[in-house]
């Protein structure tokens, strides 16, 4: 075993965790969960910059709806409109590139241990870049060619391109957050992110990020405390090269996918849920994994409940044959996965021995979260202390 768990005591049990997935199925929030249950909440340092991240969220709303109007043929009322959309596009912009070069020097900091800053350089490190143009967007949000191109996406009329995966997210998730329930909050110039609003920011995980924390799980009816860490990789093409890279670092793996893509499709046309199961099976099939106990958190069951509503799920996966409701959908999925982790070992690919948890779930449920967390790490933990023999 590569981590903790196998080298500790009972009493002083540890457990090093490793958090994949593909991009957008709600990982980093995962991640930031933890911190919020585990660390005590945000840092000034986080939310100053997780203040910078929902005005960038909020910015490519803004562009988002402008380009809706311009494909619909809704026309800008004025000039002054039109001026304020190039004075966002030329801010967004700089936050971008802001944002790249947090994300190097945070990166640098983590490889080297002897490097410190003053308190002074870490406030100027997640300062904003530029003024933030708060007149233009609520200038550009009172256009009615955007108040129509908002309507479309609000009621789920104006539908993104196949396999734009990013302008779906935006619209289906950070718009609605930053453009409409918080508007005037993250516009107001003493705007300051709450738990929920650092919860609900988009931002893609771009960089190997690790946190440490202690959490009190329940075994045999006693409380015990373990001492955890997380670490999370991005999920886009050249961050998945990492993860094996990970495997003798860790006890179990935590794989989260989003239930409510089953109706998306990626470029060049395969089912974006199919192809996060894919993942999932490479991940089972890899050597450096074979051992390791992996828990699926089938997530965006919220999202999942609403699409249901009004989308069949057989019409994507022919061999469904429930209900089409949340209960069913989840019970599918839940067997796809178990059945990839049965035929890995049929094949002898993977231990016959490893488990695998599968557990539907919210990432923005923060009790939910904590209770999937808990049971997880209890029973993950519980099967290694028997497999090494210590209980």
């Amino acid at each position: 075993m590569g981590g903790g768990a196998s080298r500790k005591k009972h009493s002083q049990m540890a457990a090093d965790m490793l958090l994949l997935g593909a991009p957008s199925v709600g990982k980093s929030t995962i991640f930031r969960q933890m911190k919020l249950l585990y660390r005590g909440g945000f840092t000034d340092k986080e939310r100053r910059r997780s203040r910078i991240e929902l005005r960038r969220n909020l910015l490519a709303s803004v562009l988002k709806l402008d380009e809706i109007a311009l494909q619909k043929g809704f026309n800008l009322e004025s000039q002054e409109v039109e001026e304020a959309i190039t004075q966002i596009k030329l801010t967004i912009q700089d936050y971008t590139y802001h944002e790249r070069d947090d994300d190097n020097c945070l990166e640098a900091r983590e490889e080297s241990e002897s490097v410190s800053q003053d308190e002074t350089n870490e406030v100027q490190m997640f300062e904003e870049p530029v003024p933030f143009p708060a007149q233009q967007v609520k200038a550009v949000m009172e256009d009615n060619a955007i108040k129509q191109a908002l309507a479309l996406v609000t009621s789920g009329e104006f539908k993104a391109a196949e396999g734009d995966v990013a302008g779906i997210e935006l619209m289906q998730e950070a718009l609605p957050y930053v453009a409409v329930e918080h508007f005037d909050r993250i516009v107001s110039d003493d705007f300051v992110p709450t738990d929920q609003d650092c919860l609900h920011l988009r931002r893609h995980t771009t960089s190997v990020e690790r946190i440490e924390f202690p959490c009190e799980i329940s075994m045999h009816g006693k409380k015990a405390e373990v001492q955890c860490s997380c670490t999370d990789i991005g999920g886009q093409a050249q961050e998945q090269k990492k993860w094996e890279s990970q495997a003798s670092k860790i006890d179990f793996v935590i794989f989260v996918a989003a239930m409510s893509d089953f109706d998306r499709t990626r470029t060049g046309g395969e089912n974006s849920l199919n192809y996060q199961f894919s993942l999932l099976e490479r991940l089972l099939a890899a050597n450096c994994f074979r051992n390791k106990n992996v828990i699926v958190l089938l997530n965006k069951v919220d999202a999942l409940e609403a699409k249901l509503q009004t989308t069949e799920l057989r019409t994507f996966f022919p061999e469904f044959e429930g209900k089409n409701d949340v209960k069913d959908a989840q019970a599918f999925f839940e067997q796809m996965c178990v059945a990839l982790n049965d035929r890995m070992a049929s094949e002898g690919k993977a231990s016959a021995s490893r488990q695998i948890q599968v557990v539907p779930t919210c990432a923005l449920d923060t009790h939910m979260l904590h209770n999937v967390i808990s049971s997880a790490l209890a029973a993950t933990l519980m099967s290694t202390l028997v497999e090494v023999g210590i209980v």
